[in-house]
């Protein structure tokens, strides 16, 4: 069965959100964050649903509980849905910045590359999966993977990217 727009979904939805603030709030009591905002005012958090701010940093936390259409979420999805354009905003905005993406559905492409530009691997070693999302993701951040130094920025912005696969995840770990 599908799951429905809006209604029941949305709630559903709203609970995610609420279980992933009170799990960083635990973060915060337990001193391994100093604060959190949530639902920040104004432009200052936007495309997300909460500030953390942990040592020198500060972390946008955009929660999405699933891609109901798909069961996981594509480069392209996050893409149209907005995220990866609040992902480069933030980031952009200044030194000790990280943008996480919290859903229960995993962003394996994005990780995928993620993980590339974490361990500094070869972006050119693609499979052609993988170099449509990359390609997806350029055009996201307005990247021309033809010239050297965007691609450079671009393995430097993804180092920022953190994806948690899903609150249930990480409050194991």
């Amino acid at each position: 069965m599908a799951l429905e727009i809006g209604g029941r979904s949305n709630k559903d939805g709203n609970e995610f959100e609420r279980l992933w603030v009170a799990f960083l709030a635990l973060e915060v009591i337990a001193g391994r964050a100093r604060s959190i905002q949530w639902e920040p005012p104004n432009e200052q958090g936007e495309g997300g649903e909460l500030i953390l701010l942990r040592g020198e940093g500060s972390e946008l936390h955009q929660c999405k509980l699933f891609n109901a259409s798909k069961g996981r979420w594509t480069v392209a999805e996050l893409q149209a849905r907005g995220v990866l354009g609040h992902a480069e905003s933030w980031l952009g905005g200044g030194d000790s910045r990280e943008f996480h993406f919290v859903s229960r559905h995993s962003a394996a492409a994005l990780e995928g590359l993620v993980l590339r530009a974490q361990r500094r691997d070869s972006l050119e070693k693609l499979s052609s999966g993988d170099r449509a999302e990359l390609n997806h993701l350029a055009a996201a951040w307005g990247r021309d993977l033809s010239v050297e130094a965007e691609k450079a920025r671009m393995v430097d912005r993804l180092w920022e990217v953190v994806n948690p696969a899903s609150c249930w995840k990480s409050v194991v770990n």
